[in-house]
């Protein structure tokens, strides 16, 4: 008995002693400001970002052609899934967050991916997306 009662004792010490050390550390790192954190070693000049990442704005008729690949197999006049229909220019316009949300956001649409939607096509939605969402 006196025996449990010395291991309870200890470890009870243990534990206490484990969580002041604990408390006394600290979580995370401290939070430096952008401006401070350099990209670049200090003797080196910032390369130029490539031209293929400055990304042509994005069209009608180029989310267009990817609602019909993608999208319109099940969100067209004659199906309408979850009662979505993304066939003319306006509905998609009325849809446009949801279609956001659900493509590039979320990556929850195409279900499964049944359409095999690629990442590019996935940063399309959001590029036409962030210009406005234009469909003519």
């Amino acid at each position: 008995m006196l025996r449990r009662a010395m291991r309870f004792l200890l470890f009870t010490l243990l534990v206490l002693m484990a969580g002041a050390a604990f408390a006394q550390a600290p979580l995370l790192p401290p939070i430096t400001a952008p401006s401070a954190i350099s990209p670049t070693l200090p003797n080196q000049a910032a390369a130029p970002a490539p031209a293929a990442a400055v990304a042509a704005p994005v069209t009608a008729a180029d989310m267009r052609a990817v609602m019909e690949q993608r999208c319109l197999v099940c969100h067209n006049a004659q199906m309408q899934q979850k009662n979505v229909a993304l066939h003319t220019p306006e509905l998609l316009k009325q849809q446009a967050l949801s279609v956001y949300q659900q493509v590039s956001v979320l990556k929850l649409m195409p279900m499964n991916n049944a359409t095999q939607i690629t990442d590019a096509e996935r940063d399309l939605v959001r590029r036409w997306w962030e210009a406005g969402a234009p469909v003519r």
